[in-house]
């Protein structure tokens, strides 16, 4: 550790109040929020932004499943209206139900009153246009091909400043360095944060299928001993290509998604057609297979000397939930109402006040969701007799009760 900065501050290309690294979709919504609050703001990223994305017509595999509140946001940030000129479905329904039994509960919008339950919109679209977004805000500085390889305190200077080196050499200063790099976060790394990570023991298997049948804008989610699989609309329900397009998330054992990898697509499809129950007639087309390892992480603290972690960076959550995203522009919102707040006051943006109180608004909401998931893996991962008895009664019984299955979805929608 050097005693000083060797960045002249005084350089705004090179000195910020606030350096955001990641502009993935929870980065990228946040410097959109403080891109014009008056602080000198730098967005990194190891890519440079691109805001002309030109879109085929195959589906990108990565969806997001955005709820109310994010949708909120987002039209607060004028960003809505470019993301729904691009494809997107808004589900009005959804379908859960245990395979082993009759239980089931059916989310329907009208009986609760919601325009809708949510929107599913390919992370492609959302990032292109908060991109869109970021180049028209001539106050905010990116910062692109940057690899954060190193974080330092500068010890000349009242401010608390943080001196970042990047793997080129170039070096940055900022009053509050923003963690939003995901999941495998380096700068969480470099801040050395403790965290509590869960293996699931599941791989996540990730496609687009094309369905012989309608989804009419009702999103499906089945538990059974193979794994929670999820089916959601992606077009608008119009007929494409011969047929529907549905994104799959399918939650299995490693040794069961090996098989799945294996197989060749024709079978593949006959398997997740009868998985579904044929709920939306023949799997006719699924794109390639992709997995990857599902684990739950949750940082001790969200903030640490002049660090703080916002979404995928803060916490991990099982994607089946749809509340990945959803969670992390929660953080956003909270962190940046609390960043404007402190420049009303002439509090530094890393001010540990400022900081403690964008952690207590947002800590327990996540804890509280995290522990909501780990409980439904729990209990639909226990296959007694018992357990499907009580599962299916319970499915049953709360499927009759409008004003508890209103408070559920208020809740998923994040406006609890």
């Amino acid at each position: 550790m050097e005693s000083s900065c060797t960045v002249n501050t005084a350089n705004t290309d090179h000195s910020f109040d606030i350096l955001i690294v990641g502009a993935g979709l929870v980065g990228s919504t946040l410097a959109c929020a403080l891109g014009e609050s008056g602080y000198r703001v730098g967005l990194l990223d190891r890519s440079p932004l691109n805001s002309n994305l030109k879109f085929e017509n195959d589906f990108d595999s990565r969806v997001v499943a955005l709820s109310a509140a994010s949708k909120s946001l987002l039209q607060d940030l004028k960003i809505w209206q470019t993301i729904v000129q691009g494809r997107h479905c808004a589900y009005k329904s959804m379908r859960v139900w245990d395979a082993d039994g009759t239980g089931a509960i059916y989310f329907d919008s009208k009986e609760l009153d919601f325009p809708e339950l949510g929107f599913v919109i390919e992370s492609r679209i959302l990032l292109n246009a908060l991109h869109k977004k970021i180049v028209e805000i001539d106050a905010l500085k990116v910062l692109a091909h940057g690899e954060v390889v190193s974080i330092d305190p500068c010890e000349d200077n009242r401010q608390n400043l943080q001196r970042v080196t990047m793997k080129d050499g170039t070096m940055v200063t900022a009053k509050l360095i923003v963690a939003a790099d995901g999941g495998a976060s380096t700068v969480r790394n470099l801040g050395n944060f403790e965290t509590r990570e869960w293996n699931y023991n599941h791989k996540a298997i990730v496609t687009t299928v094309r369905m012989s049948e309608p989804h009419n804008a009702c999103a499906f989610q089945r538990f059974s001993d193979s794994g929670p699989l999820a089916f959601l609309p992606l077009d608008s329900g119009e007929e494409i290509q011969g047929g529907y397009f549905c994104s799959v998330v399918w939650s299995v054992v490693p040794d069961y998604a090996e098989h799945l990898l294996s197989l060749p697509s024709d079978l593949f499809n006959k398997e997740l057609g009868r998985q579904i129950s044929h709920e939306l007639g023949d799997v006719l087309w699924s794109e390639k297979l992709q997995s990857f390892p599902l684990r739950q992480m949750h940082a001790r603290s969200y903030f640490c000397d002049g660090i703080v972690l916002v979404g995928d960076a803060a916490h991990t959550i099982h994607p089946l939930a749809g509340q990945g995203v959803n969670l992390g522009l929660l953080d956003v919102k909270a962190l940046a109402e609390e960043l404007n707040e402190a420049r009303l006051k002439n509090r530094l943006p890393g001010d540990v006040i400022v900081l403690s109180r964008y952690q207590r608004a947002r800590i327990g909401h996540n804890l509280g969701m995290m522990g909501v998931m780990e409980g439904f893996k729990k209990l639909f991962g226990n296959r007694s007799p018992w357990a499907v008895w009580l599962r299916n009664f319970g499915l049953s019984r709360v499927d009759r009760l409008n004003l508890f299955k209103k408070l559920l979805a208020r809740g998923a929608m994040g406006l609890d």
